[in-house]
């Protein structure tokens, strides 16, 4: 199967043994531009030779094809499956239809004349809901990850405080202390905290998926507080907590969209978590943005786009280059750089190693996305 015309472009594989269908399907999405690239098999076989060749990005297959049944598609596929697949079925074929589903398939769709010129729309709401529901599974992948290493962190500090041991002492596998590693978990929790926020925007309120993502941001939020309290047992991990703020319902903007959507940030953060999660919450809020993994890249991407960067959102404590350094080598480019600093320390022990630099703003980690989105605001505004 050829790849793609552009990124852009969604590639879907129609396995229709119908002519007439197949045909109809086809003319459907061509209506609705160059969003679509339709590849067609017109049996089992011929599909799973294509699938084996390349993945497509939706499958839209006959319940009933003259070598087999959309559920031997969908076995093949496997569970979760990788790819969404739409299962096409006239009345007669709802049982093989339901099996599907049962076992895999993203829905079903009853055959009809309207059904088969509303094709387009049908396959990106089946998009969008399998999108949804990858950043779920991922979300609490990640928050089983977290949950983990906290009961070991909690296990092996209770052990620590019996020997009287300092907390910064206590190691665990490989030599961590338990400091470290619950400061390392901050990142985890950002990438729960921004793909559970992104996903919950999309859906709608009364959807069961809906509640499930909120399950996950509440665990995630209690699982920050109890880091914060390991780091700091008083008054001072309830007020970090505050940068927990969940997405109100259909929210996650900025008060001035014209004026971000004219805006550049840059992100610079050596965890592929933080830059993956931040650029996606505020691109959707309307702003550009630019990212580096490390120092070094950091200074080269702004020294490129100097012109255009209205902010950078740098990270404290990268592996080439402190944040220090880095925001001393960024206003040799450009004085006025505007610099948000985010850490998993306190601010006001970060934000001490400033003194001779003028900092724009702090971000606390771990951060929701609408607390970015609401740090990031006023900076972009001025």
């Amino acid at each position: 199967m050829s790849q793609a015309v552009n990124e852009d472009t969604t590639t879907i594989l129609l396995v229709e043994g119908d002519i007439g269908d197949s045909g109809s399907i086809r003319r459907a999405f061509a209506s609705a531009g160059d969003r679509y690239r339709v590849e067609t098999a017109a049996n089992l076989a011929e599909a799973r030779r294509r699938l084996s060749d390349s993945m497509p990005d939706l499958v839209i297959a006959d319940a009933s094809l003259p070598d087999g049944r959309a559920t031997d598609l969908a076995a093949s596929l496997g569970r979760p499956s990788p790819i969404p697949l739409l299962v096409l079925a006239d009345v007669q074929d709802r049982q093989a239809a339901d099996e599907a589903v049962a076992i895999g398939a993203s829905d079903l769709v009853v055959r009809s004349d309207n059904a088969l010129a509303a094709m387009p729309r049908i396959a990106g709401r089946a998009l969008r809901e399998w999108r949804l529901e990858v950043e779920r599974r991922r979300a609490e992948e990640r928050l089983s990850q977290v949950t983990a290493i906290l009961e070991r962190i909690t296990e092996v500090d209770a052990l620590g405080s019996s020997q009287e041991t300092g907390r910064a002492k206590i190691e665990i596998g490989g030599g961590a202390g338990a400091e470290d590693i619950a400061r390392e978990l901050k990142h985890l929790l950002i990438g729960i905290l921004g793909c559970a926020g992104l996903a919950r925007l999309e859906l709608p309120e009364d959807s069961p998926a809906h509640q499930r993502v909120v399950r996950v941001e509440e665990s995630a939020r209690r699982a920050a507080h109890l880091i914060d309290r390991m780091l700091a047992p008083d008054e001072r991990a309830a007020a970090r907590s505050e940068s927990l703020e969940p997405v109100a319902a259909g929210r996650l903007e900025t008060p001035a969209a014209k004026e971000t959507e004219r805006g550049t940030v840059l992100i610079v953060d050596d965890e592929d978590t933080v830059l993956d999660v931040s650029r996606r919450v505020l691109e959707r809020a309307g702003v550009r943005v630019l990212t580096a993994a490390s120092g070094r890249e950091a200074i080269e991407t702004f020294t490129a786009h100097a012109g255009e960067i209205n902010a950078v959102l740098l990270d404290m404590s990268l592996e080439d280059l402190t944040g220090q350094e880095v925001c001393l080598r960024l206003r040799r480019v450009r004085r006025d750089v505007k610099v948000l600093l985010m850490s998993g320390y306190e601010e006001r022990d970060v934000v001490s190693r400033f003194d001779d630099q003028e900092l724009a703003g702090f971000v606390q980690k771990p951060f929701s996305p609408q607390t970015l989105v609401d740090k990031l605001t006023p900076v972009l505004m001025t």
